[in-house]
């Protein structure tokens, strides 16, 4: 008996579906098996990109690897599959407490963006999801600035929503930004504001902050993640509609952090959010 859960997307994806997946199996007392298929057929964002960052196959003692893409073509790995896994696909974008009926040999699918679905082991996954602190200067010298100020994390993400097949997350978030921003003044003086994106040069053009402020472009390709260490270092955040920022501000450590995020997360308003985002942070 095992739990495997489905792993896509880019590395705020993979961290959800870990994370629930690992919380399913650590519940069950049973192993965790990963299903790296996604990654055979795609080159987009930077690939399975949890072990890489997190080191996971070392820190997780009771997960498996059978499906790793390295090792198999996917002619190879469809001869793997096995179909003794009963499925449980997502059945919608809100929490759903069905997961906590499913069978002890159970597969996975889904996005799973919420933390109600590993929230019991929270200390766990914050481990788990550690960063390595071996920084080169340029990111050792924002650390510093960080924790000098009252540093505030600003994420804007453009790059892949641009695309056609993202037009659900083209939401223009101009207006909550300037909201965001305003807002910090009622928590925060003197602010500095540290802007994360994929689009640095929309920004600059785009945003008009008076406050202090610098715009961190240091981390592209497959250092980009350190983006995320560096958010989750702040004072507070400002996120963007996106799993990436998220999970910046949710391993943010400090108790007295104010989290900003956008109401419209997506441009179909019938898609329910409220298990989304954590009941301290603040919609906008």
């Amino acid at each position: 008996m095992s739990i495997k859960i489905k792993l896509f997307g880019g590395l705020g994806n993979q961290m959800f579906q870990f994370a629930t997946g690992y919380s399913v199996a650590r519940r069950k007392n049973l192993d965790l098996y990963l299903d790296l298929s996604w990654f055979n057929r795609r080159h987009i964002h930077n690939g399975f990109e949890l072990n890489k960052v997190f080191d996971i196959f070392k820190r997780v003692s009771f997960l498996n690897n059978d499906f790793s893409f390295r090792s198999f073509k996917l002619k190879e790995f469809l001869n793997k599959i096995d179909t003794t896994y009963q499925t449980f696909n997502e059945p919608h974008f809100n929490y759903t407490p069905d997961i906590t009926k499913i069978s002890d040999h159970c597969f996975l699918k889904g996005y799973w963006q919420s933390e109600k679905y590993f929230q019991e082991y929270e200390n766990e996954i914050k481990s788990i999801f550690s960063f390595n602190k071996d920084l080169n200067q340029s990111n050792s010298k924002l650390v510093n600035e960080i924790y000098r100020n009252n540093s505030i994390s600003l994420h804007v993400r453009r790059g892949d929503y641009l695309l056609k097949k993202n037009k659900n997350h083209q939401t223009d978030l101009n207006s909550y930004y300037l909201d965001a921003i305003n807002e910090t003044s009622r928590y925060y003086n003197d602010p500095k504001f540290f802007i994360f994106s994929d689009d640095p040069e929309w920004v600059s053009k785009n945003f008009n902050i008076k406050a202090d402020h610098i715009n961190v472009n240091i981390n592209n390709g497959m250092n980009s993640f350190l983006d995320m260490y560096l958010m989750s270092l702040c004072k507070t955040n400002i996120i963007a509609n996106s799993s990436f920022s998220w999970w910046g501000a949710w391993l943010n450590n400090n108790n007295n952090k104010n989290v900003f995020a956008p109401k419209n997360w997506f441009n179909d308003k019938t898609i329910c959010i409220k298990n989304l985002i954590p009941n301290s942070w603040h919609l906008i």
